[in-house]
């Protein structure tokens, strides 16, 4: 569904020149695949999908994400998280990960992107409803710990 590469091994790799659309959404022109970016300090992640939108986001993971928590967590989120460093480190990367999707800007994260509580695992699924005037969709998200990262990307929305 996707591939994590190091910036040196995705410029060996890239063959196809990578373009962005007007809110800064990258694509493959000529190319019917869909691809999500995310960079984080030493790594750099890309999602291809060919069936569907798709989104990734990578996070640090960091203590300080306890104190902003507040302005991009529910209620219900506050209350599953805690003061869980990686729970918030996935719910912002996950809310990232469908923010990219989406493909455009004016999200409140607050609001319009709902994270399902998840497990307790350092690997996982999880689910992120997007409520919009103009969209609404709920997507199934696989997240993971990498070192001291946290990985989330989309892996198809739900019907």
């Amino acid at each position: 569904n996707g591939a994590l590469f190091t910036i040196r091994n995705l410029l060996k790799s890239n063959t196809q020149e990578i373009a962005y659309d007007a809110y800064g959404k990258p694509f493959l022109p000529g190319s019917n695949t869909h691809m999500s970016i995310s960079h984080s300090h030493k790594w750099l992640v890309i999602v291809l999908n060919e069936k569907e939108e798709t989104g990734v986001d990578i996070e640090l993971q960091k203590e300080k994400i306890k104190s902003i928590a507040p302005k991009f967590c529910s209620t219900d989120e506050l209350k599953f998280a805690s003061t869980d460093v990686l729970k918030l480190t996935v719910i912002w990367a996950a809310k990232e990960s469908v923010y990219k999707l989406y493909g455009k800007r004016s999200i409140d994260f607050k609001s319009q992107l709902t994270v399902d509580p998840f497990g307790n695992d350092r690997s996982g699924q999880v689910t992120v409803t997007l409520k919009l005037p103009d969209a609404t969709g709920k997507y199934l998200l696989a997240y993971e710990e990498k070192q001291e990262y946290a990985l989330t990307y989309v892996l198809n929305e739900l019907k």
